[in-house]
């Protein structure tokens, strides 16, 4: 089980009289609300021009994009707000989305990895 206490993840179990259940979940929690995958996957990896808060979409009638999905160059990923500011973050080359590493409403620096092309 992932518990918040004041911005910061930690990973629990929970156990009644010695019985402890441990999680099958394949991620790990790591700090500011984000998850870590346990095994990587290769491919091309899709970074943040900025830092910011990372959103998958700006509103409500965009759809997010998911793994498996086909994208091509030019395509939104989506944007880091930034100065109240909606940046769009485009695909620069096309693929399947592999893996994706950051939660809608992360906190990303420059150059932090956000999803994987396969």
């Amino acid at each position: 089980m992932n518990i918040n206490v004041n911005g910061e993840d930690f990973e629990v179990t929970v156990s009644y009289n010695g019985n402890a259940k441990v999680s099958d979940s394949p991620e790990k929690a790591v700090g500011n609300g984000e998850k870590a995958p346990q095994t990587p996957v290769d491919g091309e990896v899709v970074v943040s021009p900025l830092e910011g808060k990372f959103y998958f979409t700006k509103d409500s009638g965009e759809t997010p994009v998911k793994v498996g999905d086909k994208v091509k160059e030019g395509d939104i990923l989506g944007y880091v707000e930034a100065m109240k500011t909606y940046n769009a973050i485009r695909f620069d080359k096309s693929g399947e989305i592999k893996q994706i590493l950051k939660e809608n409403g992360s906190d990303v620096e420059e150059d932090d990895e956000l999803v994987v092309l396969g």
